[in-house]
């Protein structure tokens, strides 16, 4: 109804997926997005140019978005017609890019290894399972891509974050990861935290099932708070458990299976406040797989 709206309007529309969310992944999603749009009352003709030529217009990039002499020859040859079936998008005959063809073979080739498999590619260091214990000062991990800040605000909500390593950590370390900000109480399904990417680039699946359990030191300010694991067979919807941070440190333990999953494809885990708005001051350390 919304796009309709914008249609009616006059509001020019602009296709986009939200990548790299989970579960919507850069390039495939689009097609989706178009069918979308061309049941939401755009001609296929509109839906095309929502995902080429306008967007190149409104982001003043005039090399690019159309097929014209002089511009960049980034091409898309597809089996069939898509003015007739927006669905022919999908199947793919060829990609040029500035005017190379792709090989698309060896992408294809892991693509299909990866689903026979069933699994996504183990992260280097998962063996020891040691992920993080801050002590070099910095908030970098052993496994994966690493720690970024986690927040609502993509999704349109206002919830702000921070993360730093500070002094004190568990059991008379030296450091632990310092997680703070404020819950913004405008989304029903608000969050704010740090999360651990356990793939090599962000929201990349990581193969985790050699480890069966999460283990960490948390203490707090006494609120309750929400470890999310992100799998990539669930979609966008992360899989939940509570955890009530106190005055003191205390060790957590998690089972994979208590979430429902077996760790074979995980986008990552994050520690964040949820539910009732307001300030949080949390502390994390000794991050490992087990």
């Amino acid at each position: 109804e919304t796009v309709r709206a914008l249609k009616a309007a006059g509001v020019p529309i602009l296709a986009g997926s939200d990548a790299p969310n989970p579960g919507t992944w850069h390039g495939v999603s689009i097609h989706r997005e178009l069918e979308l749009l061309v049941n939401a009352g755009l001609t296929n003709a509109e839906a095309l140019a929502a995902a080429t030529s306008v967007p190149a217009a409104k982001f003043r990039l005039a090399d690019r978005g159309r097929i014209a002499v002089g511009l960049r020859a980034d091409l898309l040859l597809v089996n069939g017609n898509p003015l007739q079936d927006i669905h022919a998008t999908r199947d793919i005959a060829g990609i040029w890019k500035r005017g190379v063809a792709v090989d698309r073979a060896p992408d294809r080739e892991a693509v299909v290894a990866a689903a026979r498999s069933g699994s996504a590619p183990a992260p280097e260091g998962l063996a020891a399972g040691d992920v993080s214990d801050f002590e070099s000062g910095k908030a970098d991990a052993r496994v994966g891509y690493g720690w970024v800040v986690s927040t609502d605000a993509f999704a349109g909500g206002k919830s702000v974050g921070a993360m730093n390593v500070i002094d004190g950590g568990a059991g008379g370390s030296t450091k632990s990861l310092a997680v703070s900000g404020t819950l913004d109480g405008g989304l029903p399904y608000g969050w704010s935290g740090a999360m651990l990417l356990t793939g090599k680039t962000p929201m990349q699946p990581a193969d985790l099932s050699s480890k069966k359990e999460i283990r960490f030191w948390a203490k707090g300010d006494g609120q309750t708070y929400t470890l999310m694991v992100f799998s990539q067979g669930r979609g966008q919807q992360p899989l939940t458990r509570p955890f009530t941070a106190g005055a003191e440190w205390k060790e957590y333990v998690m089972p994979f299976s208590d979430f429902g999953v077996d760790g074979h494809d995980i986008q990552g885990i994050a520690w964040t406040l949820t539910g009732t708005p307001g300030t949080f001051a949390l502390q994390i350390d000794e991050i490992r797989l087990r």
